[in-house]
C-alpha cells in the first residue's frame, strides 16, 4: 500500500510543468528585448583651414594718365585729382559727370626760357568720354593754352583697349598756335598779323600699362611732337606704386631731337592724389 502511494508521488513529480504564458507588454519582457544603448560617437576636432581672401587689385587713382600723356579714362562725378609731374607741371582736374571732366594745368617756365619766373604756360580744357564699351574707351579732348604772347588750341582723340590689369593707350591731336613767327617758336617783336594761325603741330602718342601687383603697375609711354623731321621723340618707361587715393610714378624720360640727332635723359617722378 505504501509502495503504491510512493510510486504515484514519484510519477507526479516526473511530469513536465507547463509555465503560464507571459503577456508581451510586460515591462520585464520589453526590457529584455530593448538593445543596449550605443556609445556616443567620437568626434575628432580638426584645425580649420583659413583661406586667404583675394581682395583683388586696388583701383588706380591716376588711371587718367600714364607717365607723360593722358589716357581715355575720365574721373567719376564729384571726384577731383591733383597731380605734380616732376617739379615742372601741376594739374587739377574735376569730374562734372562720369563722362565729362574739366581741368587746368600750369608749367612754370623758369627752367625753360630766360624770361623770369612770372612767365607760366597755362592750359585749361575738358575731356568728353563718348564711347565706353568694357574693353574699349574713346574720349574727345580739347585744350586751350597761353604762354609769352602765344595763344593756342589743341584738340584730339584718346583711346584705350583693355582693362585695369593690362591696357594699350593711343592718342592723336593737333596744336594750332597764334602769335608766333612762322619759322619757329620765337615771339616776334612786332606782330601785325598775330591773329593769323602761324604754326600747326601734330602730337601722337601710344603706350601701355600692365599690373604686376595689387598696388604696382609697369608703364611705357612713347610720343612724337613736332613737324616732319623737326620734332621731338619722347619715351618714358616707369613704374607706378599706388594706394586708394595716392599714386607715385618713378621712371625716366628719354628725349631725342630728330633735327639735330641729339637727345638726353632726365629722371621722372609724378605724384597724384585723388578723392
Amino acid at each position: 500500500m505504501r509502495a503504491a502511494a510512493l510510486m504515484a508521488t514519484l510519477t507526479c513529480l516526473s511530469l513536465p510543468v507547463h509555465a503560464q504564458p507571459v503577456p508581451l507588454d510586460d515591462p520585464h519582457v520589453l526590457d529584455a528585448q530593448t538593445p543596449p544603448p550605443l556609445p556616443p560617437p567620437v568626434v575628432v576636432a580638426r584645425p580649420l583651414r583659413v583661406r586667404r581672401i583675394d581682395r583683388g587689385p586696388l583701383q588706380d587713382p591716376a588711371t587718367g594718365r600714364l607717365s607723360m600723356f593722358d589716357t581715355a579714362q575720365t574721373l567719376r562725378r564729384g571726384q577731383w585729382s591733383f597731380t605734380a609731374r616732376g617739379a615742372i607741371t601741376t594739374e587739377f582736374s574735376f569730374g562734372i559727370t562720369d563722362w565729362l571732366e574739366v581741368g587746368i594745368k600750369n608749367i612754370p617756365t623758369l627752367l625753360l626760357v630766360e624770361q623770369g619766373p612770372k612767365n607760366t604756360l597755362w592750359m585749361g580744357g575738358l575731356r568728353l568720354r563718348v564711347i565706353s564699351r568694357g574693353w574699349f574707351t574713346l574720349t574727345a579732348a580739347a585744350e586751350g593754352l597761353a604762354f609769352l604772347g602765344w595763344a593756342g588750341l589743341r584738340a584730339g582723340l584718346l583711346s584705350r583697349l583693355g582693362g585695369d590689369r593690362a591696357a594699350l593707350h593711343f592718342g592723336a591731336s593737333a596744336l594750332q598756335l597764334w602769335g608766333v613767327s612762322s619759322d619757329g617758336w620765337e615771339v616776334p617783336d612786332s606782330c601785325e598779323d598775330c591773329g593769323t594761325p602761324k604754326l600747326t603741330t601734330l602730337m601722337t602718342h601710344g603706350g601701355g600699362d600692365v599690373r604686376v601687383g595689387r598696388r604696382v603697375k609697369l608703364m611705357l609711354d612713347v610720343g612724337y611732337f613736332g613737324k616732319s623731321s623737326e620734332g621731338l621723340l619722347l619715351a618714358s618707361p616707369a613704374v607706378r606704386v599706388h594706394g586708394r587715393h595716392f599714386a607715385a610714378d618713378f621712371g625716366v624720360v628719354i628725349v631725342h631731337r630728330l633735327d639735330k640727332d641729339a637727345g638726353f635723359v632726365v629722371p621722372l617722378v609724378n605724384l597724384s592724389v585723388s578723392y
